[in-house]
């Protein structure tokens, strides 16, 4: 995940990963270490999406 910090206090752009391949993606919307580190506040651990195509189980 790139986040990036602006000279806006409290602005913070943070863009995940998207590992992609023939089944679907998937991306971490959420990671608490990660958004610590940039002192971004939150309770959650980790929260993730994988949405897949159709006729993938």
């Amino acid at each position: 995940m790139k986040i990036e910090l602006f000279n806006i206090p409290g602005l913070i752009l943070a863009t995940p990963d998207i590992f992609r391949d023939e089944r679907g993606f998937f991306l971490e919307t959420f990671q608490r270490n990660r958004y610590k580190e940039a002192d971004i506040p939150g309770s959650l651990i980790q929260d993730n999406l994988s949405p897949s195509r159709r006729v993938v189980l």
